[in-house]
């Protein structure tokens, strides 16, 4: 039943028509997997790095690189923490720093373990060891890496509904013995040139009414601040709003980041950090798994949440390129119940993202 209603809700709200045109391609460079997008006239390119096991390391909009790949705890990657264990506050510069898996790497360079990789038509396939980001505790060190009894698959793909939306689905195994305290977890953890430095989210008690967002920066000095976004989306753009929106559904309405000063670029030491509010504990024999999206390009078209809202009679708000609010799409409701929904551009790709992961 819930799989014929969802399929009756995609059909009545877009109708029959195809998916917007588009070509997605997959190919291999050196160690880096593609992933390519474009409509004809942009183009995005996903990246992901077999030496470091994986993690997406490249996403360009129109050949503008967005992401920080300064050391393999940048990029936009999956990463484990235990709440009952302690962390200094310099990624280990202190000596003090507990059970950590990695899917990039440790501090000292070296890249987690690839299992297994595979490049399908639409889609990035890695499998992967996770090593400790800090060894040096834990019977490793400079020259010697830690791994975990952690497995970590990612399957990267294009939406079928958008040319720009870039779908991950992730499962997380834990082999080992020893349980890890409730934490939040990075899942993902998102790192973003300095440059992107403006985080745009909506913080109001009435989501998906039109409401105003917020346009800040992140602080610079930790601890990373909890702030409340119930759309569960956040976007880290320049001045003129181009840069990354992310959306994690498995998150609290709650999110943080933190600026780190220094020289831009992709291999330069200044940041943007973001991660989305997901509290999970490691347990012996559990499993994980879980979905996130990111859109690069102009953050005013970026996809966000219509999980529940799509019901009878209810008017649902969603932004356009310049505006909050754009078009009205009548749809045909149960029982020959006629209401409409107001949908522009934007909230619509996630809309139709978030019909494949009910289905998937």
């Amino acid at each position: 039943m819930r799989l014929r209603w969802v399929a009756f809700v995609a059909l009545v709200v877009f109708g029959s028509s195809a998916p917007p045109s588009r070509a997605v391609r997959t190919y291999q460079v050196g160690n880096l997997l593609y992933l390519e997008s474009t409509d004809g006239k942009d183009t995005i390119r996903v990246g992901l790095d077999t030496a470091w096991g994986g993690a997406i390391v490249l996403v360009t909009y129109n050949r503008r690189e967005l992401i920080n790949r300064f050391d393999p705890g940048r990029e936009i990657q999956l990463a484990l923490w235990d709440g009952e264990q302690t962390y200094d506050a310099c990624a280990g510069c202190s000596g003090t720093f507990g059970w950590n898996p990695v899917q990039a790497g440790d501090r000292h360079r070296h890249g987690s373990v690839l299992i297994k990789d595979s490049l399908a038509g639409d889609y990035l396939y890695t499998k992967t060891r996770p090593i400790e980001w800090f060894p040096d505790n834990k019977g490793g060190g400079a020259d010697r890496p830690v791994a975990t009894d952690v497995i970590m698959e990612q399957w990267v793909t294009i939406s079928p509904w958008d040319w720009r939306l870039v779908h991950v689905r992730y499962r997380i195994m834990y082999a080992g013995q020893a349980p890890h305290g409730n934490s939040s977890q990075e899942l993902p953890a998102v790192f973003v040139n300095r440059e992107y430095d403006r985080f745009v989210y909506y913080a109001g008690t009435t989501p998906w009414t039109n409401g105003r967002v917020v346009d800040t920066m992140l602080p610079q000095a930790p601890p990373v601040p909890v702030l409340y976004m119930p759309e569960k989306w956040a976007a880290l753009v320049d001045g003129q709003g181009i840069g990354l929106t992310v959306y994690a559904p498995q998150q609290y309405p709650y999110g943080g980041g933190r600026r780190v000063p220094g020289a831009t670029g992709p291999k330069g030491f200044g940041l943007v950090y973001y991660r989305p509010l997901i509290y999970y504990s490691v347990l012996p024999g559990r499993v994980l798994t879980g979905d996130y999206v990111f859109v690069p390009g102009d953050y005013l078209v970026r996809p966000c949440l219509i999980q529940s809202q799509l019901r009878v009679g209810q008017s649902i708000t969603i932004p356009s390129r310049r505006s909050r609010c754009s078009w009205t799409v009548p749809i045909l409701a149960r029982l020959s119940m006629v209401s409409h929904v107001r949908i522009s551009v934007g909230r619509m790709l996630l809309l139709r993202s978030m019909l494949v992961f009910a289905t998937s």
